[in-house]
């Protein structure tokens, strides 16, 4: 507050929510000039974010539910979703594919399944996948799972999962840097994402922009993030990994050409930009 008491600022954009409070209640006590925007990726209730006059949300699904459960108390809700460089995050040829494969040992043949997320079981599932490709292995063959994330308290663990079930055909990618990220989707033949719900899945439209299609968990958000790029099952359910790949293994080509479409259409900079250009005008009072 002390800088923004020195150096006024138009707009805070912020994703934390206690930050939007203090400098939303400063605001309106005339100590700072500057108007905050939450962009409400995480899991408060709607009552956490009562008192903060703007926010952005991520998914249209979570704008209507504020706006409802919150009614019309004078506060400005927005959707703009996350966004991915579609210049960075794109599908390779498939030379660099094969090589990358070649690189990380994945023998020739394989199926390559991937997932991203923190090392553990809660939220993420990594466990879950590490089961459902066992299961898969069984009925369709040479089976390669590739896992990145943050290490965690419960990566051993997973670790001992993974051997027991996976017998080595598997790698833990621990604490990749970002900009390594596009090779790792690049050798992947489909990305799952096992969480039962998220506020957005920033790992799903990167895979979908490098031209892996996915598979995640039946919800309206994650059928609305994936769209026409994956399919969306019951992924509490045992074995829905082999179900869903038994009705469409033989469309995963044509469906990751639409998944790097439907992310270009709706997830790139050059869409998402203009919507913040708008937000930020409209919050200052230009338009």
């Amino acid at each position: 507050i002390r800088e923004l008491k020195k150096n006024p600022a138009d707009i805070v954009h912020t994703q934390d929510v206690y930050v939007a409070q203090i400098l939303t209640e400063a605001r309106q006590e005339g100590i700072i000039k500057s108007k905050a925007i939450l962009a409400h990726g995480t899991d408060e209730k709607p009552n956490a974010i009562g008192r903060i006059k703007y926010i952005q949300h991520l998914t249209p699904f979570y704008k209507e539910k504020a706006e409802r459960f919150l009614g019309n108390n004078g506060q400005k809700h927005f959707f703009i979703p996350n966004f991915v460089d579609t210049r960075k995050f794109l599908r390779f040829s498939d030379k660099d594919r094969m090589e990358l494969r070649y690189k990380n040992n994945i023998a020739e043949g394989y199926f390559v399944i991937g997932t991203v997320g923190a090392i553990k079981s809660s939220h993420k599932r990594v466990d879950t996948v590490i089961r459902e490709c066992s299961l898969f292995a069984k009925r369709w063959g040479e089976i390669y799972l590739l896992i990145a994330g943050a290490e965690t308290d419960e990566t051993d663990a997973i670790k001992v999962l993974a051997d027991q079930l996976l017998k080595g055909k598997y790698k833990l990618m621990l604490n990749k840097k970002f900009e390594e990220m596009p090779s790792f989707y690049n050798m992947l033949d489909i990305y799952v994402h096992p969480a039962a719900e998220e506020f957005f899945g920033i790992a799903i439209i990167e895979a979908m922009a490098c031209g892996v299609p996915v598979v995640v968990n039946n919800t309206p958000v994650l059928r609305w993030i994936t769209g026409s790029g994956g399919w969306s099952t019951d992924v509490t359910k045992e074995g829905f990994l082999d179900k869903i790949l038994s009705e469409v293994r033989m469309r995963l080509k044509e469906t990751g050409v639409n998944a790097r479409k439907y992310v270009e259409e709706n997830f790139s900079w050059q869409v998402v930009y203009p919507m913040f250009m708008k937000m930020y005008e409209e919050v200052v009072g230009r338009v």
